[in-house]
């Protein structure tokens, strides 16, 4: 099966109002294309079998005072009766790139693994307008790999992992993720 979509406001009247309404909401355009094959009885979605490649390209989105331009996004995913497993998810973004990989049980009691790396994401790329006469509030290009395990019931209360990122030509003054960190800390 294949579904091709142009995320434009003008091709989303045949979109049932809901989803209208959130592409209107979030600025949301692009190309997207979902591909998928394999079984899924509809007597039993659990005992679904399939692969699935996803594809977005050229996408932006917008909420508040943030933004987010992807110039392209590929995943593959296998979906079985055991768990979810995140093949590839690769991102060109913000002037880098993130790939994703990781398995997910369909059991939340049993723990998902997942491995992500960020290579020169450029934070500042996340702001709606940047004045270039005015230092913008956060900046730097940020590297990481983290590796992340728990099992997705209790992942606010039982997860682990680790990693390292770091943050090349930073300013970090008024980063709204670190503010909240910080503040837990």
């Amino acid at each position: 099966a294949l579904l091709a979509l142009d995320l434009q406001e003008k091709n989303a009247h045949f979109l049932p109002p809901e989803i209208q309404q959130v592409l209107n909401s979030f600025e949301i355009s692009g190309q997207f294309q979902l591909t998928c094959s394999g079984t899924l009885p509809f007597a039993s979605p659990a005992d679904a079998d399939l692969h699935s490649a996803v594809t977005l390209h050229a996408a932006h989105t917008a909420f508040g005072k943030y933004r987010l331009a992807v110039d392209s996004f590929d995943a593959e995913l296998d979906v079985s009766r055991r768990a979810t497993v995140i093949r590839k998810a690769d991102a060109r973004l913000l002037g880098g790139t993130i790939h994703l990989t990781g398995e997910i049980p369909n059991d939340p009691n049993l723990p998902a693994q997942l491995q992500l790396a960020l290579n020169n994401i450029r934070i500042e790329q996340t702001l709606r307008t940047l004045d270039p006469r005015e230092l913008p509030p956060y900046a730097g290009s940020l590297d990481a790999d983290i590796h992340f395990t728990g099992p997705p019931a209790r992942w606010a209360t039982q997860a682990g992992g680790g990693g390292r990122a770091s943050l090349r030509q930073g300013r970090i003054g008024d980063l709204p993720l670190l503010g909240k960190i910080i503040v837990t800390v």
